[in-house]
């Protein structure tokens, strides 16, 4: 699969935003500009960009799985000047965006349902290095 395929994609994916802007930068090809490609409605308060550095960041998103965004940011294939308001929009548009949005999306929740009960802690002795605090201090860590 080529990398223009996997552009194609993403792009019909992001055809879906209904709510808020994106606006995403592609890399200049040899002597022509970049060029901006905005999906979702202008005219919304909620407006981020995406600037892709790499043409890779197209395929990697597409074929790589939930955490893949995120390795692609961490690899300097594309940035943002907002991270927070891109989240906002994947997160608002996650239902139109695709499963692999949703999965993305929901990870922190999947964490949560998940991780097991914190095990029970032995009481503090008075004779450990918390013996400067005061009895509400340490009801407060028990």
């Amino acid at each position: 699969m080529s990398i223009s395929f996997a552009r194609k994609a993403i792009f019909r994916m992001l055809e879906n935003v209904r709510h808020g802007a994106l606006e995403v930068i592609c890399p200049a090809a040899a002597s022509k500009q970049a060029r901006t490609y905005l999906f979702g409605e202008a005219g919304t308060g909620l407006r981020a960009s995406l600037a892709v550095h790499h043409d890779r960041f197209f395929s990697r998103v597409l074929w790589g799985g939930d955490d893949a965004a995120g390795d692609s940011y961490v690899d300097g294939d594309w940035w943002s000047p907002d991270l927070v308001s891109l989240v906002r929009i994947a997160v608002q548009n996650m239902d139109a965006l695709g499963p692999g949005c949703a999965r993305a999306c929901d990870v922190t929740s999947q964490i949560a349902a998940t991780a097991p009960e914190p095990a029970a802690t032995a009481p503090i002795s008075s004779s450990a290095p918390w013996e400067e605090l005061s009895a509400e201090a340490l009801a407060f860590f028990r």
